[in-house]
């Protein structure tokens, strides 16, 4: 056979292929209800990595007794959400890459339905699933738009594929040009919230499509991937939250996002003293994610100022 041939057959294995990518921290139980639901899929050329973040829970050994076709990536330390996530899709081969938490669970057509949108929309570079709360049919992120449980919007809404300026991070998928056009996740400035808005943002700056998958259905725990009401939680998405306006917004915005921390983490002061202690926690972590964000201002402006101006050269202007 010809060596151009066997090229081009390794490039069309290439394009079918759907890497899933996953990142792990301790979530022994919730990998309990993930990994079946990926490996239940009715698509057959997808691979899977995982990243585990030194979890002491027996997590590594579950993944690979039960699944060990899967490739798990096992880490000394714990590398935070987004740098762990960078490493398993650095690692990963196909030309679709579906990023998913690990308190995801998949409908058996899942990337089936993900890798049919792709090739229709081939100008489309980002694409998202309806996400519904787990064990109902109650839509969470549906058409770019997030609901809360209460609302009770269920899962029949929505269910035409279009156009979208944002995708939950819980189940998104990215082609891998894209990656190659504009970076990975940022790791320097996101450690587990927001590194998919900005990534999102930058995309969209740059003319990269968006679209809303109707058909993928996923289910998401929520706030089971990083321990809702935890000091580290109230870091990481207020590390995540000041970046992104730092980066991203006007002077004006990102101020207010600061008063809104220094607002938020008062009251929970003032209310963890008198009721519950956890409140205590979550200021703690919001007002050590501001100190933060202002030690690392100057490198943080300084991603402004790169991405602004890759923006420019990449609209030919100087």
């Amino acid at each position: 056979m010809p060596d151009g041939w066997e090229l081009g057959i390794e490039k069309a294995q290439r394009s079918a292929l759907v890497s899933v990518v996953a990142v792990n921290y301790n979530g022994l139980h919730l990998l309990k209800q993930s990994l079946p639901s990926i490996a239940a899929q009715d698509y057959p050329l997808h691979e899977v990595t995982i990243v585990d973040n030194a979890s002491i829970d027996n997590s590594v050994q579950y993944i690979t007794e039960s699944f060990p076709t899967y490739r798990c990536l096992r880490s000394k330390t714990n590398l935070h959400y987004t740098r762990a996530m960078n490493l398993g899709i650095r690692e990963s081969r196909g030309d679709l890459l579906l990023l998913i938490n690990n308190d995801v669970v998949l409908d058996p057509s899942f990337v089936s339905n993900m890798h049919a949108a792709a090739r229709r929309h081939p100008d489309v570079g980002i694409f998202g699933p309806k996400i519904l709360f787990h064990g109902t049919q109650l839509i969470q992120y549906a058409a770019g738009r997030l609901y809360r449980r209460e609302h009770e919007v269920p899962s029949r809404l929505h269910c035409q594929m279009r156009y979208v300026h944002w995708i939950l991070g819980a189940a998104w998928m990215i082609r891998r040009g894209v990656l190659e056009r504009i970076g990975l996740l940022d790791e320097e400035n996101y450690t587990g919230y927001y590194d998919e808005t900005d990534f999102q943002m930058r995309a969209l700056k740059r003319g990269i499509k968006m679209i809303y998958v109707p058909s993928a259905l996923a289910w998401h725990i929520g706030k089971a991937t990083f321990l809702a009401g935890s000091e580290s939680y109230a870091y990481d998405l207020t590390r995540g939250y000041i970046s992104f306006g730092i980066i991203h917004l006007p002077l004006g915005d990102i101020m207010v996002r600061v008063v809104k921390v220094l607002g938020a983490s008062a009251i929970d002061i003032v209310t963890g003293t008198r009721s519950d202690a956890r409140r205590d926690l979550l200021a703690r972590g919001r007002l050590l994610a501001l100190l933060r964000s202002l030690e690392k201002l100057p490198l943080t402006l300084k991603r402004r100022i790169q991405l602004r101006q890759a923006l420019m050269r990449e609209r030919g202007c100087n």
